[in-house]
């Protein structure tokens, strides 16, 4: 599934464009930014993070923890459009932060179970992320924090995020068409657009 830049722009409004050249450059560092659609002042919303474990960093964000209770604590059908909350990542997450960002999503699943159905989760990222080097610890596996997993991607599709390649211009960069891969193996589904409004 294919989430193309231009399509945050329209659902988000244009202050989005101030995070796209950061967005837009993978590196062995993340940049990351959480929007969300509908808060209770009325406001879009969004923050960013740079650095290791960006997408980590925005789950302690007001937005996150304070704002969005608030929203699903007073968001109703009759009178709001679902929520939608999405993650643009300039890589996609690694390990731990899968775990972290899967985690965060079945806490808000259990306080808002009802509610929860209404709402869409979206994780955007540029590419597939693995760095450079990759090594292992005491116990021979992978150092989680060095490469994304299928075991991760897995967990943050089960816990409701919407797992998809933010693409910026006309085509997936090689990282992003890596990416596209692991998360859709069959080829007729690949290009799928995603739509951030119902």
């Amino acid at each position: 599934m294919i989430l193309h830049w231009r399509q945050l722009e329209l659902f988000y409004g244009p202050d989005v464009n101030r995070h796209r050249a950061a967005l837009s450059q993978a590196g062995q560092t993340s940049y990351a930014l959480l929007m969300c659609n509908w808060t209770p002042s009325g406001s879009r919303r969004m923050a960013s993070s740079s650095g290791d474990h960006a997408e980590q960093r925005l789950l302690q964000d007001s937005i996150w923890h304070i704002e969005l209770d608030a929203a699903f604590q007073q968001w109703t059908p009759q009178l709001n459009d679902p929520i939608v909350v999405t993650i643009a990542i300039n890589r996609s997450p690694c390990a731990s932060c899968a775990d972290r960002l899967s985690d965060a999503l079945h806490q808000l699943h259990y306080r808002y179970a009802a509610r929860f159905p209404h709402m869409r989760f979206i994780l955007a990222s540029k590419g597939y992320y693995q760095g450079d080097f990759v090594g292992t610890g005491a116990g021979g596996g992978i150092s989680r924090d060095r490469v994304t997993t299928g075991r991760g991607m897995a967990r943050l599709k089960e816990a409701g995020w919407t797992n998809c390649v933010l693409q910026f211009g006309d085509r997936l960069s090689a990282r992003g068409e890596e990416l596209l891969e692991f998360l859709e193996p069959d080829l007729r589904r690949r290009h799928t657009p995603v739509r951030l409004s119902s």
